[in-house]
């Protein structure tokens, strides 16, 4: 049995993040949920309301761990 796990990341070389989002069976349950979570953060961070000093950040309901960014 496959598992898709899609997984998040952030920054480059160094400061790179990565974590594991979430896992599905089935390869095109997992690709519909990467099309929704990318879009949801393409939207969060086209506002400028992402940053943990932010008063009230926006959070990605589809990847709660990867919006709030700790620069």
């Amino acid at each position: 049995m496959k598992i898709y796990v899609v997984r998040g990341t952030t920054g480059e070389y160094s400061d790179r993040n990565e974590w594991a989002v979430i896992a599905y069976r089935n390869e095109k349950e997992a690709q519909e949920f990467i099309k929704k979570a990318k879009k949801r953060a393409e939207e969060i961070f086209a506002t400028g309301n992402y940053h943990f000093w932010d008063e009230k950040p926006e959070v990605n309901e589809f990847d709660p761990d990867g919006t709030t960014l700790k620069e």
